[in-house]
């Protein structure tokens, strides 16, 4: 029993197959079936995408700024980001910025305030946060890379604090999550996402890597450890690629939708007994 276990589970790992067996069936099943599910806007409110889908003023800066900020509990988030654009507005600031009272958490009012004087010149200069990428280079990850290194040299010259450089994390180091996050919202262009940017194709994404995604991915083996890392992000992503080429972060939502909403800790439970998706799951 136990070899044949272990040549099932080597079956999950051979990602050069799309249709790769599972302990109990066809992988690509369960992910259509939980995708089929969770990608339907009465789960936005579960996700930091809600914020963009509901502010009203210029959706690119409004998502922006909700995915640098989604980090904590989801109350302060709200709050947060409810005073912010109260007081900062909803479409970008191009002169005339006064720094206000504000923070979050790790950010003080002055990181918070030359945030904003980033993004103003960012906007003065290039119409769009897709320009600027686009301008950097037209491969979206070496664009990632030179946008977060001219966020960081904004911040040298404008003597940010940590909080501000927390918000731009080294690139090739960490995950990026929230820079993942709003690169999945504007690039892909099906279910609940935005499509905004044209110029970048959603092939090109990688894996914003939350808790959820992180926990799938190391009990199907896929990673190692459960840290949020890019190497990890990448070795996600490569393996969803052979799954769905075209649109690698096609599950990335339903998967993370059935940990929050369905308490699924992608491993075999008593939970197990109830759910939907048991027929299929790679975990039981």
């Amino acid at each position: 029993m136990k070899k044949k276990e272990d040549a099932n589970q080597e079956n999950v790992l051979n990602v050069a197959n799309p249709t790769v067996l599972t302990k109990n069936n066809n992988l690509k099943i369960f992910l259509e079936n939980i995708y089929q599910k969770f990608s339907a806007d009465e789960y936005l409110g579960t996700d930091p995408i809600i914020y963009p889908k509901t502010y009203k003023g210029d959706t690119e800066y409004i998502a922006f700024i909700s995915s640098l900020f989604a980090y904590g509990r989801v109350p302060l988030i709200q709050k947060f980001l409810n005073e912010f654009f109260e007081q900062y507005g909803s479409i970008p600031v191009k002169k005339n910025i006064i720094k206000k009272k504000l923070y979050y958490r790790f950010q003080t009012g002055n990181d918070i305030y030359i945030l904003v004087k980033f993004l103003a010149n960012i906007y003065k200069d290039y119409g769009s946060i897709e320009n600027c990428f686009f301008s950097l280079s037209e491969n979206l990850e070496e664009g990632l890379k030179h946008f977060i290194n001219k966020a960081h040299n904004f911040g040298i010259n404008n003597n940010a604090g940590n909080g501000y450089f927390f918000l731009f994390p080294v690139y090739g180091k960490s995950a990026l999550k929230r820079m993942r996050m709003f690169l999945r919202w504007m690039v892909r262009d099906t279910d609940i996402d935005f499509g905004l940017w044209k110029k970048f194709d959603k092939s090109e994404l990688l894996f914003p890597l939350d808790t959820h995604i992180i926990r799938f991915s190391r009990n199907l083996k896929l990673i190692s450890s459960s840290s949020g890392t890019h190497k990890n992000a990448v070795s996600v992503t490569n393996f969803f690629k052979n799954i769905e080429p075209a649109d690698p972060l096609k599950y990335d939502f339903p998967i993370t939708r059935l940990g929050i909403t369905g308490g699924c800790n992608y491993s075999s439970s008593l939970k197990c007994n109830k759910c939907n998706e048991a027929d299929f799951c790679p975990f039981i």
